[in-house]
């Protein structure tokens, strides 16, 4: 276990080694289930709640908000159109951890 652990989410108390895969994949998903402005501290972190809106999911500010809040994650976003219903839009998330040397 790494010096410095991190807490598991849902919190749980247990804990997760920093910068593991696990680690930089709850932080991806914090930045992405957190409400753009809902931080008066930092009201830049997190992104638009796409959940009403009509058409595609901008992934571009997906994928900017990525690299700007979590450097160490390299993402492939991917959006695709429901099966049965076509104003349903799925992104899929690969995640990997970007090497330390890079």
């Amino acid at each position: 276990m790494a010096d410095t652990p991190q807490f598991d989410l849902p919190f749980t108390g247990a804990e997760v080694e920093q910068d593991s895969i696990e680690e930089v994949t709850q932080s991806v998903e914090t930045l992405l289930r957190t409400p753009l402005g809902m931080y008066d501290e930092n009201p830049d972190y997190g992104v638009v709640d796409p959940t009403f809106t009509e058409g595609d999911v901008n992934l571009q500010d997906i994928q900017v908000a990525i690299s700007t809040w979590e450097d160490r994650a390299d993402v492939l976003l991917e959006q695709d159109t429901d099966a049965l219903d076509s104003l349903v839009r799925r992104v899929r998330i690969n995640e990997s951890v970007r090497s330390q040397d890079a």
